[in-house]
């Protein structure tokens, strides 16, 4: 858990979430690549990482990474997602090394939402 929230997060080197997310072969064993912390990110306590250690102890990571599985599925079966406007206020904050804005189209989304 410390590995996958360190190696995807802003605090890991330069380049290694585009590594992870695009650059593997599909048979590379992820948590090889990605390098011990000296240290929990300022972000991370040790109490939330054994909140979420508990957490997928209990219940696998198999929904999780299942989910990602039927990406391809999605475009079939759910024809509208994407189309709908939100219509209320919202805010999804993130920086500029987060892996959602950097490989999702949020930062088009977003300019479009404006007008």
């Amino acid at each position: 858990m410390r590995l996958l929230l360190y190696g995807l997060s802003g605090d890991a080197p330069d380049g290694l979430a585009d590594t992870l997310i695009a650059g593997l072969p599909a048979d590379a064993p992820l948590l090889d690549h990605i390098p011990e912390p000296e240290r929990l990110p300022d972000w991370l306590s040790h109490e939330d990482l054994a909140v979420y250690a508990a957490a997928f102890e209990a219940t696998g990571f198999a929904g999780a990474l299942l989910r990602y599985r039927n990406v391809d599925r999605d475009h079939h079966e759910l024809p509208t997602l994407g189309t709908t406007t939100i219509t209320q206020p919202t805010l999804f904050m993130a920086g500029d090394r987060e892996p959602a804005v950097r490989f999702g189209d949020l930062v088009t989304c977003a300019a479009a939402c404006r007008t």
